[in-house]
């Protein structure tokens, strides 16, 4: 097939636009032709898609809804698309409306279902969700349910962190070593994260936390830190892969209050790491409904220092999660989720396919 995939950008620590750079990567793999339009010529994943035979057209320097239209339009009547996905709020109304006065079939994909404009990637014939938990809240948000199909997330094997497992860690951990890779801002539930950690600390004083990510409430986050921890608790920038670090630590947390599927839970257990996440969206999903990954209460700060006291207790412990969370890691792989979406792209253009189950 010949797909053309829009987004609003391309830059790096996005995880709606990893989704989708893994996606086309691995399309073009299993012998697709894939283009990815750009709205605007910002981002970092030139070379990559370059590489991997994906073109790139960036649609507009600032945006500009008419030229975004005007340059989708032109690359849509040049390429002749059997389908267009769009991924994000902006582009999904660009894409929809170049989509209809050429009248090729259109999809969306939603990840962040939370967002209160999200009802509008409706607009697409057939809506990928990234879990089923967002499938069932746009259902809630009106969207019908004929209409949704739910792809859990997976991005194991993907292009993007192929070549991680060459490169080493930039700066060695201390061990235990605990860590998160997540924006710094409130929804990803940080202050829980520092506060149970602290308290862990009180039975582990030789564990470190450290935290990768940027955001705006960052400096807010690390007032949050008492004096008894300051060398215990490290604030990371973000790095381009989080593979070589994830393989070098011992536990994960993700401690979010929302949060749809998140691609590092698919990253921490392909490293083989004992992970702790919290019970919301799609991240039980990801982790097997708990036999996988220890879930626990959002807000719970004391439930993330038990388990962290718990996983360093002894060595057997620890291994013991880490094993579990190789349970049916293989699911999670970016090939699956390629090959998921041609069945939604083969359904929206009329073509027969098998009936699509949610992993």
């Amino acid at each position: 097939m010949l797909i053309v995939h829009v987004l609003d950008h391309h830059w790096r620590y996005n995880g709606m636009v990893h989704a989708a750079v893994d996606l086309a990567c691995e399309q073009v793999q299993q012998n697709h032709q894939v283009v990815i339009c750009s709205l605007t010529n910002q981002g970092s994943f030139a070379a990559l898609l370059a590489a991997q035979g994906v073109e790139l057209i960036q649609l507009s320097p600032k945006a500009n809804p008419m030229m975004n239209l005007f340059g989708l339009w032109r690359v849509m009547r040049r390429v002749r698309p059997d389908v267009v996905h769009a991924h994000m709020i902006r582009s999904a109304l660009v894409g929809f409306c170049a989509a209809k006065i050429l009248r090729v079939p259109f999809i969306t994909c939603v990840q962040n279902s939370f967002s209160k404009y999200a009802k509008l990637m409706g607009l697409g014939a057939l809506v990928i969700t990234g879990c089923n938990a967002v499938a069932e809240d746009m259902e809630q948000r009106g969207i019908p349910r004929y209409k949704l199909r739910p792809i859990l997330n997976g991005t194991i094997g993907s292009a993007r962190i192929r070549e991680s497992h060459e490169v080493a860690p930039t700066f060695s951990f201390q061990r235990p070593a605990v860590v998160t890779f997540c924006g710094m801002h409130s929804r990803k539930g940080v202050p829980d994260l520092i506060t149970g950690f602290q308290m862990a600390r009180k039975s582990h004083p030789e564990m470190h936390l450290y935290l990768f990510g940027e955001g705006p409430e960052r400096d807010d986050f690390a007032r949050l830190v008492n004096s008894d921890n300051t060398s215990h608790i490290t604030f990371c920038e973000p790095v381009p892969n989080a593979a070589p670090y994830l393989r070098a630590a011992d536990v994960f947390v993700l401690a979010s209050l929302a949060d749809p599927a998140p691609l590092v839970i698919c990253e921490a257990r392909e490293a083989g790491l004992a992970v702790i996440g919290t019970r919301v969206d799609g991240i039980p999903e990801l982790l097997e409904g708990g036999l996988a990954g220890i879930l626990v209460k959002p807000h719970a700060p004391h439930e993330i220092a038990r388990w962290l006291v718990e996983l360093l207790r002894d060595e057997e412990a620890l291994e013991q999660w880490r094993r579990k969370s190789q349970l049916r890691v293989d699911r999670l792989t970016v090939r699956r989720v390629a090959e998921q979406s041609v069945e939604v792209y083969r359904e929206v253009c009329g073509e027969p396919v098998f009936a699509i189950v949610a992993p």
